[in-house]
This record gives C-alpha cells, structure tokens and sequence, in this order.
C-alpha cells in the first residue's frame, strides 16, 4: 500500500516525466533500459504503485537532469551518502564522502558510475 505522502512525489515525477520525455525523445521502454529497469518498474514510480525510495529518486533526478528535491521535496538524501544527485544549477554543490574508496566505470553513453571499492 503507498503511502499518502508518497503521492506528492509521484505526481511531481509524473510532471516532470511528461514533460522531459518529449524534449528528450524518449519512451518508457528507452528510458527504463537505460535505467537498467524494466519498462514495468518504471511505470509503476510513474502511477505510484511503487514508493518512491530515495536511491530511485535520485537515479531518475539525475535522468530525467532536475534536482531531486523537486521530484520529492520531503526526501532526506543524507541517508543515502552512495548515491549521488547531480545539481542542475551551477551554484549548487556536490558533496561526495572522499573518506572512502570509489571505483569509477564509464559507459558507452558517457556516464560514469562510481560504487564503493571492495575492501
């Protein structure tokens, strides 16, 4: 069962989807694959059948290339520190916990994902 604040999210999600797809040109099906989820996980965050966590937040913030407090504003990404939101204005800041170890993979579409190294 979701939740009624989980609503918020899921509909601000919803704006920004429509609204992003078309600039962007791409599907569910396109934009799930390039999630690396199926085009039924993505629907059921765009229909809020399925909570909105914040490490999914910030992965479609980063996708989708808006701030993730504008998909959730009630969101606390602090208690996420492996997942990075990318700001979308430039007086924004990243903050990245350099006491570990990250190793960096790129992607043939540019991107770059860093996860913790194995110790």
């Amino acid at each position: 069962m979701i939740k009624k604040d989980s609503s918020v999210a899921a509909n601000n999600l919803r704006k920004i989807w429509d609204s992003r797809k078309s600039e962007i040109g791409i599907t569910q099906t396109e934009a799930a694959k390039k999630l690396g989820w199926t085009q039924g996980a993505l629907a059921q965050y765009l229909n809020n059948i399925t909570e909105l966590n914040p490490p999914a937040v910030i992965k479609l913030a980063n996708f989708l290339g808006v701030d993730p407090k504008e998909i959730d504003p009630s969101a606390n990404f602090t208690d996420y520190p492996q997942y990075l939101a990318f700001p979308t204005s430039r007086t924004s800041k990243i903050t990245l916990d350099l006491s570990r170890k990250w190793k960096a993979r790129e992607h043939d579409d540019g991107s770059i994902t860093l996860t913790p190294a194995k110790k």
